[in-house]
């Protein structure tokens, strides 16, 4: 098996997750995002 390091007689499994992408976005994109919901929730914080 794969995780036995035997790859000729295993079975690598990849590509199960692949579904899950519904796009593709700049990496610079993402990293904004990720800000805004970063500001958003210390705000939220912030106010408790």
């Amino acid at each position: 098996m794969y995780r036995l390091g035997n790859l000729e007689n295993g079975e690598l499994e990849i590509g199960q997750v692949s579904v899950l992408i519904h796009n593709i976005k700049p990496a610079g994109e993402i990293v904004k995002q990720m800000m805004r919901e970063f500001e958003k929730r210390k705000a939220e914080l912030s106010s408790l």
